[in-house]
């Protein structure tokens, strides 16, 4: 699992025990502002957040990865509309 340090701490430890877990540093985040910066725009600056999601499993010999909008909860698999590819 990848994902930002403040959103793992939501998940709880004993939640994550079954995943490779990695954190993706902040400043990553906060760098857009400056990549996209544009002296001549007019444009209101917005804080940037990640929401796609990337899961790789394992199962076998084979591995599946995707990406979409699924939240690794009950709901963001099985109630919710959401999209993976």
């Amino acid at each position: 699992m990848i994902a930002r340090d403040f959103s793992l701490k939501t998940i709880g430890n004993e939640n994550l025990s079954n995943f490779d877990v990695y954190t993706v540093k902040d400043s990553i985040f906060e760098g857009e502002g400056i990549i996209s910066e544009d002296s001549n725009s007019e444009e209101i600056k917005q804080n940037q957040d990640i929401h796609a999601k990337m899961y790789l499993m394992d199962y076998k010999k084979d591995s599946l990865l995707y990406f979409g909008s699924a939240n690794a909860t009950h709901n963001g698999f099985f109630k919710n509309v959401e999209a993976l590819v």
